[in-house]
Order: structure tokens, then sequence, then C-alpha cells
């Protein structure tokens, strides 16, 4: 299985959003549980210049 790191798009936000909204993703993160999908769009579309995130995409497809 091949896997690609790459840095974090805005497009990346669906993707991101499934994986947060997870039974057990937010759990000890210190984040609001549940945010929307909009809410991640926007966060994702302004992010902070000293914000530097990464996502593995499987296959090359999407974040996973």
């Amino acid at each position: 299985m091949d896997f690609v790191i790459r840095h974090l798009e805005p497009s990346d936000y669906e993707a991101l959003h499934r994986i947060m909204t997870g039974p057990r993703a937010a759990e000890g993160t210190l984040q609001l549980p549940f945010q929307s999908s909009e809410r991640m769009r926007k966060r994702l579309s302004e992010p902070d210049e000293h914000l530097y995130a990464l996502v593995v995409c499987v296959g090359g497809l999407e974040p996973a």
C-alpha cells in the first residue's frame, strides 16, 4: 500500500471532517466535538501562519 504525506489543503475539509467526527476522534484533543463541515472548511481556508498541518493519503487519494 502506498502512502503520500503532504501539506493539508483547504479542499481536504470534507475528509478531515469525516475523520474528526468519528466517535473517538475528539476525545483528548481539546477541540469542540462535532464541528460542522462548514466550520472546518472555513478554518482550513484561513490557516494560522504558524500551523504546519500534514495529511497522509493512502494510495494517493484523499487523507486517511
